[in-house]
């Protein structure tokens, strides 16, 4: 597998000037627990799918927290 070098230059830039690691975890936190209110039956596999993503983001933005 090749390793492809991405340009994060804008994705720094946000976290530096627009919102820190910490408050993007915390406003995934916060997405969670809304999408949980939100779910209707029927809807399961759509929330579990979301969710998993929510948890991706998650896991890497408060890696990120922890070096601030």
């Amino acid at each position: 597998m090749q390793t492809k070098q991405y340009d994060l230059t804008g994705f720094n830039n946000f976290l530096n000037t627009i919102i820190p690691p910490s408050e993007m975890c915390h406003l995934l936190v916060q997405l969670a627990f809304e999408h949980v209110q939100a779910v209707e039956d029927g809807a399961l596999n759509h929330f579990k799918d979301n969710m998993s993503t929510i948890e991706l983001m998650y896991d890497q933005f408060y890696k990120l927290a922890e070096q601030e």
